[in-house]
């Protein structure tokens, strides 16, 4: 089953198109999902950096302040005396307007003589590992659970008495009850955030029905075994309250030991709609542009095979012996080419049968004259034999005659079949050269045949490397679309970095402004105290350590003011550099798409040049074919010529034995004479 060059053509357009296709499919499929998990990744991730750093500013704060309680003097001494009314005073003060509700009094024995935020006491907390290491001379911040607060982050720090460990102050903010910080950070970043103590939830901002998800468990039994049990940060998909979150959970741990996790996950089910829309146009622009490619290979198809199929007809034509067949291409690519080729053969192989045909002719001619004088002599026998029987003496004259009459037919005879005999070897020399030619004809044909075949594979090489360049650049386009996707990004993350510190500033101004207050309440303080004299001494005191925070307070913020504007000048420097970037990624990834094209046209015109080489290629085999055939009969002809050239020299050695025959019968006719004359004088 022979199957056309258009269908072949369509086909491997078609199956071309459908690879191509689906590889794009495949590959944007792969891009968008994996650009949406990343996207996503690094998001939780930079917020879960956000919670570590609110964290880490909640456990400096408190163990700043746990040590100044440690510092005071009449903290030490209250320890010291177990004045536990005095002691709760004096934390239920310092914990007015901070972040910390919770601050305990310990003795040297790690009993609790106060609690700020309990009327509870007398209780031992030598259990806890950060009161171990406040009686041990080392300050610490830990995620502890209490007797009264079942878990909190807490501050450590000893109380000293000329260099002797008295006892302890705890500091820190009961977890269980508190959700500003879990609040703080959807509010801010639009992010649900979890505390865990082991696999319960403490503090949360996950609602159900308006309700906090507070004292619930998590029930994924990998997140317990990578956070809880291996201590690793997990990162991945979860379903929460009936939708799905990208999240992060992290071990919360003291010295090496896991005693609880923190979560922070963002809503991703509006971006998996958005990321299914963007796969399901995608899948339809790829089927739309299938059809249409599709559509193209058709016409193109069409467009190319049919001059090849008017070349196929003509050499058909040829094949079959008519003369009178033409060929009307008008090509001027390769096909063109091929069909003046096709028919200044078919001219050749016209005019060298119309010599092979003239020489048939002359030969058939010269074999009729032959026939003739053959028969002629035939005829000079029976009248010899006619006067043989009539009698000797009057044949003899008559014999004479006819033996003059055979000598100059015979010689008449001899010179034609001389003449015969030459021109059938003219014939046979003609028929050997017309049998060179052709076996010349069909050696240039196969030429012609390897030479097209050759080219076939040359144009097949440099289409699979011109395919080979158009992959690349489409990876590249791809690749740089990334990175322009990425650098895109990046600056939107810049810009809303620069906002942020920009909101940090405005914060900092405020609690510089307040700072500022402080320390003159502080000093106004200072004053009054000291016109009270005695009575004002322990309020002096206190103003004093007042003034002191608020110092430090203005110190800290005029620090963090200058790296916050450190951090906005970096944002916008890095704003402007990457739109620049991004100008030069679009720029390059523009030419890089117009390479792409230039070489996807490349690959079809080699594809093309290639199909009409190999159909070239096809119709020279067909031509070596015919041409072998011709010889083939060359070769008949030149062996007919040859017998005929066989046969004129029998007949002319049967022509020389003729004329001996008549040579001898004159002979015998002068011996007959002079026998009868002899007779006739006996007589």
């Amino acid at each position: 089953m022979r199957v056309s060059i258009a269908a072949k053509i369509m086909a491997l357009a078609v199956v071309s198109v459908v690879a191509t296709v689906g590889i794009v499919l495949c590959v944007a499929f792969y891009c968008v999902r994996d650009g949406y998990e990343k996207i996503t990744a690094r998001t939780v991730q930079s917020y879960l950096n956000v919670l570590d750093r609110q964290i880490e500013t909640y456990k400096e704060g408190y163990l700043d302040m746990a040590r100044t309680q440690a510092s005071r003097p009449n903290v030490i001494d209250s320890v010291l005396a177990g004045d536990t009314a005095r002691l709760r005073e004096l934390g239920r003060t310092a914990l007015v307007g901070g972040r910390a509700d919770l601050m305990v009094f310990a003795n040297a024995k790690a009993d609790v003589v106060a609690r700020a935020h309990s009327e509870t006491a007398g209780d031992s907390i030598g259990g806890q590992e950060g009161v171990k290491r406040a009686l041990a001379g080392e300050a610490c911040c830990l995620f502890e659970s209490g007797n009264v607060v079942r878990f909190s982050i807490r501050a450590y720090a000893p109380i000293k008495k000329d260099g002797r460990i008295v006892g302890a102050v705890i500091v820190g903010q009961d977890l269980t009850n508190n959700s500003a910080l879990v609040d703080g950070i959807k509010k801010d970043l639009g992010a649900e955030a979890t505390l865990f103590y082991g696999d319960t939830r403490v503090s949360t901002s996950l609602e159900v029905d308006g309700k906090r998800l507070v004292g619930t468990k998590l029930d994924n039994q990998a997140i317990l075994d990578a956070v809880l049990v291996r201590g690793k940060t997990f990162f991945g998909n979860n379903v929460l309250v009936g939708r799905e979150y990208r999240t992060a959970y992290q071990p919360l741990q003291n010295f090496g030991k896991t005693v609880g996790m923190v979560f922070v996950g963002v809503d991703i089910s509006e971006t998996l709609a958005s990321r299914d829309d963007i796969l399901k146009n995608v899948a339809l622009a790829g089927g739309g542009s299938l059809l249409l490619f599709a559509g193209l290979a058709w016409w193109l198809s069409r467009k190319l095979t049919r001059p090849l199929v008017q070349c196929m007809e003509f050499a058909r034509a040829v094949s079959r012996g008519e003369a009178g067949a033409t060929l009307a291409v008008s090509q001027k690519d390769e096909t063109g080419v091929l069909a003046e080729a096709l028919s200044a053969m078919a001219g050749d192989i016209g005019r060298q049968m119309a010599e092979v045909a003239k020489a048939r002719e002359q030969a058939e001619a010269e074999a009729a004259m032959a026939r003739a004088d053959r028969e002629k002599a035939d005829e000079a026998c029976r009248m010899a034999e006619n006067a043989k029987v009539e009698g000797m003496l009057h044949a003899a004259g008559q014999i004479e005659g006819v033996v003059e009459v055979v000598t100059a037919a015979s010689q008449q005879l001899a010179a034609q079949i001389e003449q015969a005999s030459v021109g059938a070897g003219d014939q046979s020399r003609q028929v050997s050269e017309a049998a060179g030619s052709m076996e010349q004809l069909n050696a240039t044909v196969l030429e012609v045949a390897r030479n097209a075949s050759q080219a076939a594979e040359t144009a097949e090489e440099a289409k699979s490397r011109a395919e080979e360049g158009a992959v690349v650049v489409e990876d590249v386009v791809r690749g740089i679309a990334l990175v322009a996707d990425q650098a895109r990004l990046i600056k939107t993350d810049m810009g809303t970095l620069g906002r942020k510190a920009e909101g940090i500033g405005a914060i900092m101004d405020v609690i510089s402004d307040i700072a500022d207050q402080t320390n003159l309440l502080a000093l106004n303080a200072a004053i009054e105290a000291a016109r009270a004299g005695d009575a004002g001494r322990g309020f002096a005191v206190v103003a004093d350590e007042v003034r002191k925070l608020a110092e430090k307070t203005m110190t800290a913020t005029k620090e963090v003011g200058a790296a916050i504007k450190g951090i906005q000048d970096g944002t916008h420097q890095n704003v402007a550099n990457f739109d620049r970037a991004v100008e030069h990624v679009e720029a390059a990834t523009g030419l890089a798409r117009r390479s792409g094209e230039a070489l996807t046209t490349i690959v079809g015109l080699v594809e093309t040049a290639a199909d009409q080489v190999r159909s070239i290629a096809t119709a020279a085999e067909e031509q070596s074919a015919a041409s072998e055939e011709i010889g083939r009969t060359v070769d008949r002809i030149n062996v007919i010529s040859n017998e005929t050239a066989r046969s004129m020299n029998e007949s002319a050695r049967a022509v020389d034995d003729l004329a001996g025959q008549a040579k001898a019968l004159h002979a015998l006719v002068v011996d007959m004479q002079r026998e009868g004359v002899g007779k006739a004088r006996l007589a």
